[in-house]
């Protein structure tokens, strides 16, 4: 059983592969910009009764925000992660450079950074 840190959980590719992985036994956190949206998800998803168990754990963060913006508690929760799964960004492909930098760049460069500092094996999904 792993702790699975994904980012883009709630996104089209995401919401996928969290729909897989809860089936399996692994502890997982998923990176969201909000709880209202998480929520949603989870009621589409038909996630609701495994989120309730503990099994998923969301922590609100940002991708383009250095250490993600993440509250210290929840930052404790994402380094005990043995793999991380980065498939969040905008599928937004017209962004002005400024805003793709941020949102691709930056987000893959935080990603590798807090992968690095856990130990922790990464994969990466990209647009």
């Amino acid at each position: 059983m792993a702790h699975i840190f994904i980012t883009g959980g709630t996104g089209f590719i995401g919401m996928h592969t969290l729909r897989q992985l809860s089936r399996e036994e692994h502890t997982i956190t998923v990176l969201v910009r909000s709880q209202q949206k998480w929520e949603r998800m989870c009621r589409q998803m038909g996630l609701e009764t495994v989120w309730h168990t503990g099994k998923l754990t969301p922590v609100i963060g940002d991708l383009s925000i250095p250490a993600l913006r993440l509250n210290p508690s929840d930052r404790k929760r994402v380094e005990t992660a043995d793999v991380v799964i980065h498939a969040g960004g905008p599928m937004d492909i017209l962004l002005g450079e400024e805003e793709a930098r941020a949102a691709f760049l930056q987000a893959a460069e935080e990603m590798l950074t807090l992968a690095a500092s856990v130990a922790a094996c990464i994969a990466y999904r990209s647009t």
